[in-house]
């Protein structure tokens, strides 16, 4: 019963939150372009209708390409929460960029410990959660 209680409590308290995953798809086609020099090739106006290809292609975007609409698409969505999966240091660098001040990060590449491979990133609003402890556990099944 105390129990109930409490999580009756809990959840009157509660104030929801929006949380995102997204499979970035590692750079399988790295091109090394900075991400100022994707910034700068952006249009200054807005292009007329006849100017904008809505859909492209289904084949690979190298993430130089991709950035930007990503970074776009999660501040759009304004979640609190935003888990990452595939994204190499490159990738959830640029990400910390483009998602500004307001957003913060943990995660390591799974190669080192570190920042080589593949990262599992949370990124979080600063102003609405607190990261208080945080592990990174890699799984693998037994072969």
């Amino acid at each position: 019963m105390r129990i109930a209680a409490a999580a009756s409590s809990i959840i009157k308290n509660s104030v929801p939150i929006r949380f995102l995953t997204w499979n970035l798809r590692y750079d399988a086609i790295p091109d090394s372009i900075p991400l100022s020099t994707t910034l700068d090739s952006l249009p200054t106006t807005i292009p007329a209708d006849d100017e904008v290809q809505f859909y492209q292609p289904p084949h690979e975007q190298p993430w130089s390409t991709r950035r930007v609409s990503v970074a776009r698409d999660i501040l759009f969505g304004a979640p609190a929460i935003i888990c990452v999966q595939e994204a190499l240091s490159r990738q959830v660098q640029d990400l910390a960029t483009l998602l500004g001040d307001e957003y913060s990060w943990v995660g390591v590449g799974r190669e080192d410990g570190k920042i080589s491979g593949e990262f599992e990133a949370v990124f979080f609003q600063v102003g609405v959660v607190e990261i208080i402890e945080w592990d990174t556990v890699w799984v693998a099944l037994p072969s």
